[in-house]
């Protein structure tokens, strides 16, 4: 089996994210500032495996959909959980 990790770049074209699946099963949001080559803290998506990835207009926060079919919006400068459905 291949495991695809799903990718979203921010509007602009200055943060990637990339779902990251840990050796716990885990599964972590790795973010990169692509202008200054740098990581940015990562969002903790526990448990879940991620099915996409995607940022919102402004860039600011970032929709990720899991394969349980819950959705999660984090703001992708503090890390904090938005909303949950």
């Amino acid at each position: 089996d291949e495991t695809r990790a799903p990718v979203a770049i921010a509007p602009g074209g200055k943060i990637l994210a990339v779902a990251n699946y840990t050796a716990l099963g885990n599964t972590e949001i790795l973010l990169h500032d692509v202008v200054r080559n740098r990581a940015i803290k990562p969002l903790r998506v526990v448990k879940d495996s991620v099915e996409s990835l995607r940022f919102s207009p402004d860039g600011k926060r970032l929709a990720i959909h899991s394969a349980n079919r819950r959705l999660r919006i984090f703001d992708i400068h503090s890390g904090e959980l938005q909303s949950l459905w």
